[in-house]
């Protein structure tokens, strides 16, 4: 699961003082522990899953996104290639997946426990009940759920960079013979003649400027799509599933510049390295490439992370399901 997948409405159960989450509350006293180690499971089981179906997808976005200078990408202009070997660099993918989704749920729930606990927003509460009004309440809300979604994604890139970098280096190699190095003979490799690890963790800040935005983008606008919904109940599941997938469908297209750059950085050599940050790249790939090789890769993204979140939302609350106590 590269982070993406996972939909907002996952974790975001509503905006107001009568949606917050009360088992985010009340401590481990309440069951709280229980509840944190249920969403960690369920996330991880559904990124998995995630990665299974769509990782063809991804596969097609990176040799896509793939620096028209590094090995053999001159063929990905070629269909057999493109198309050849779509599981290559399943294997990292798989190992990072769930224990990256369970970090990320263990720290998305216990920064909302912490921020919802806070003294200010207990007094926020209280001087919106006295105000009769919710609104502040709901923007607090809002703004707590993309704080957690953000530490998140910052606390677990950092065990997802090494296993991404491997994954795409064996996606995007050429082997005209179809041999190519496996992930521990890549990893290895690479360890060794990139100054121990940087080769790593040097794209960790490609990848997390990558998911910060993307987050910025997909709660808010997926608060406004739960907003047209019918002021009769709240709604059901699909339409929040719904909700989530189009919102998350959007994020990806709009960041899809920042997707290219971190896949440039991860692919590129790193002891000659033609990129040496976000912002370099994409102004590298505009001047030299144009506009248009910013957006490579945009359909298969933006496809496998709509697809993604429909399939990670039904995969997440089954597992939930199965569980939690009857």
């Amino acid at each position: 699961m590269d982070g993406r997948e996972r939909p907002v409405e996952a974790g975001l159960d509503g905006a107001g003082a009568d949606a917050v989450p009360l088992r985010l509350r009340n401590g481990p006293g309440d069951g709280w522990m229980r509840a944190l180690w249920i969403g960690m499971v369920s996330g991880g089981v559904a990124g998995t899953c995630v990665d299974l179906a769509l990782f063809p997808l991804d596969t097609i976005k990176t040799r896509l996104q793939a620096s028209p200078a590094a090995s053999g990408v001159a063929a990905a202009r070629s269909s057999t290639w493109l198309f050849a070997g779509l599981y290559r660099g399943i294997g990292p993918a798989l190992a990072a997946s769930a224990p990256c989704g369970a970090l990320f749920f263990a720290t998305y729930d216990i920064s909302k426990h912490v921020l919802f606990a806070s003294d200010w927003f207990r007094e926020l509460e209280r001087a919106s009940a006295k105000s009769n009004t919710s609104s502040h309440v709901k923007i607090a809300t809002l703004g707590i759920h993309m704080t957690a979604a953000m530490l998140g994604d910052a606390v677990s890139s950092v065990v997802r960079t090494p296993f991404e970098v491997v994954k795409q280096q064996m996606q995007a190699a050429h082997a005209p013979c179809g041999v190519v190095p496996s992930a521990s003979m890549l990893a290895q490799s690479m360890w060794r003649s990139n100054m121990r690890g940087s080769a790593f963790y040097g794209a960790y800040l490609s990848l997390l400027f990558r998911e910060l935005p993307f987050d910025l983008i997909e709660y808010p606008l997926y608060e406004y799509l739960r907003s047209k919904e019918s002021a009769q109940g709240s709604g059901s599941v699909w339409f929040k599933a719904g909700c989530g997938v189009l919102a998350g469908g959007i994020a990806a297209s709009i960041t899809t510049p920042l997707d290219v750059a971190k896949t440039r950085i991860m692919l590129q050599d790193q002891r000659a390295p033609r990129y040496t940050g976000v912002a370099q790249a994409i102004n590298k790939i505009w001047k030299e490439e144009g506009a248009s090789a910013l957006y490579r890769g945009v359909v298969p993204r933006t496809a496998w992370i709509s697809l993604g979140g429909g399939i990670f939302f039904g995969f997440y609350e089954a597992t939930k399901a199965l569980l939690q106590p009857q």
